[in-house]
């Protein structure tokens, strides 16, 4: 889940900030919320826990989001990751998760830079922060020096099987997936039950050898919908064809039957 929201620069008194004090600026740096007061003060991560911020959540009402805890992402590849523990209150007036809880069972989100002063809170439970914790960190560079804004958006494509790009995924929730890339972050398993499935690119799928959910979605129906797939779909996309038809950043392997894993242990 992803919310899109605008900071008041409103702290509660039981925050860091003086009530004398008032915010002049609240901006995030790399997934780190920082404030700086009209004092000259600079407050950074942690600081905030315990902080309550006024905020409008998706453009609606302002509420009230308090700041449980902030801390090093214990699932994130790389240690410089910020996890925030966010709780809204609902219609009793009781203190609850902001987050729906991701596969770990906790609430977490990542904040984001967002458009028009925005600032965004990824989730953990979606996409987003999925594909950060994954070591594709928009903020960052990979290991020769490549920004890795653009491998954190071919991640979202690749894990929700969004093959045309155009936002429309098709995948279902609890997939099993291999994901692996040309620079060194993520190394394929190459399981032999998960043949190649797709490479892909910021603007979604390079080529498609299989569906990773044929309950879903066809190689037929995606020549269909998506003309610039139409001819590398099926035996025409392998890892190998996919460097020569573009420029792949992601590649990922998957079973391409449907069923989550839950579901084949059950049977």
């Amino acid at each position: 889940m992803t919310f899109w929201l605008t900071l008041l620069l409103a702290l509660a008194a039981a925050s860091p900030l003086c009530a004398q004090d008032r915010l002049a600026g609240v901006e995030v740096q790399g997934s780190e919320l920082v404030a700086h007061t009209a004092s000259g003060r600079t407050l950074r991560g942690a600081d905030f826990t315990g902080a309550t911020l006024t905020m409008s959540l998706d453009g609606q009402a302002a509420v009230a989001v308090r700041i449980d805890s902030v801390g090093p992402d214990a699932r994130a590849s790389s240690d410089d990751v910020l996890a925030y523990a966010l709780s809204v209150r609902d219609a009793l007036g009781a203190w609850q998760p902001a987050c729906e809880a991701d596969p770990y069972g906790e609430h977490l989100a990542i904040l984001q830079p967002a458009p028009r002063g925005t600032i965004a809170i990824w989730c953990t439970a979606g996409t987003y922060a999925k594909c950060i914790r994954f070591g594709y960190r928009p903020w960052a560079k990979g290991p020769h020096g490549e920004p890795l804004a653009p491998y954190h958006l071919a991640c979202n494509k690749l894990l929700r099987a969004d093959y045309c790009g155009d936002n429309h995924g098709t995948t279902r929730t609890g997939m099993l997936v291999d994901i692996y890339d040309t620079i060194g972050i993520n190394a394929p398993a190459r399981r032999p039950d998960m043949p190649f499935e797709a490479a892909w690119n910021a603007d979604g799928a390079v080529c498609v050898a299989h569906p990773r959910v044929p309950q879903n979605v066809s190689l037929a129906h995606l020549a269909e919908t998506c003309p610039r797939l139409r001819e590398k779909i099926g035996t025409l996309c392998t890892e190998e064809s996919a460097r020569s038809i573009g420029e792949p950043l992601l590649f990922d392997a998957s079973r391409g039957d449907g069923v989550i894993e839950s579901e084949r242990k059950q049977k």
